[in-house]
Order: C-alpha cells, then sequence, then structure tokens
C-alpha cells in the first residue's frame, strides 16, 4: 500500500451512540403526541431533543489517522507503531494492544466508512506492525 496517510472516521463512545437512539425515539414519540393533543409546549420540547441527538452525534465522531510514525487518534493520542503488541479487528471494532496501557484500545469504526476502505486500513496496520 503505498498511501502515507489513512483516515478513518470512528466514534468515541457506544454510549453516547445508544443514549442516541434512546433520545430520538423519545422525541419521536412526544411529536406525535404533540400533534394529537395539538400541545405546542411537547413539540418545542421535542424539537430541543431533536438538536441534542444532533449535537450528540457530532461530538462522538472521531478521526484515526494511520502514518509513517503510527496511529494518532483524538481518544487516545499518537500511539507509535513500537508501542504495539497486537492488532484484532472484530467486525467494525479495531482492539489494539499497547506496551503502554493494560486494556486494548477499542476504536469503534463509524458506519459511514466503506467496508474496502477499512479492511485495506486494517491490513496496512498489520503490514506495518508485521503481527
Amino acid at each position: 500500500m503505498e498511501e502515507k496517510n489513512i483516515v478513518i472516521k470512528s466514534k468515541l463512545s457506544e454510549r453516547f451512540e445508544t443514549i442516541n437512539i434512546i433520545i430520538f425515539f423519545f422525541a419521536l414519540f412526544l411529536t406525535v403526541v404533540g400533534i394529537v393533543i395539538h400541545n405546542s409546549e411537547v413539540i418545542i420540547q421535542s424539537c430541543i431533543m431533536y438538536v441534542a441527538v444532533v449535537v450528540i452525534s457530532f461530538l462522538n465522531k472521531d478521526c484515526l489517522e494511520i502514518f509513517d510514525k503510527g496511529i494518532n487518534s483524538k481518544k487516545y493520542g499518537l500511539i507509535k507503531w513500537d508501542d504495539f503488541k497486537t492488532i484484532k479487528k472484530n467486525g467494525r471494532v479495531l482492539l489494539m494492544f499497547t506496551r503502554i496501557k493494560k486494556n486494548p484500545l477499542k476504536i469503534i469504526i463509524d458506519e459511514s466508512e466503506d467496508d474496502i476502505d477499512v479492511e485495506k486500513a486494517y491490513k496496512y496496520l498489520l503490514s506495518k506492525k508485521n503481527i
């Protein structure tokens, strides 16, 4: 692979995603109830909840940059190639075991990323580290 930098969109937390789904469906329910009972306060509150859904989804975005020196992420910072022990992929989740931290680094890849690009990035990670 001849690319110097590979950028993959990822999520910071699964909890934010779950909270986002719960808020969205509750706001949808409140919107329907507000329309049925003709209550403008309920509709306004549900609109505020829709804005919260957009803000939470915006804050939950992260970017994983793979380049010559290592991997850079907003959540974990810069991790050099020498610090890696093992890299595993399970569906849309990358688990990276390092010498620096006890727990593996869990990177959740965003659904908007193409599967082919994710596979290329994973193969590049493995070839770069020779794991």
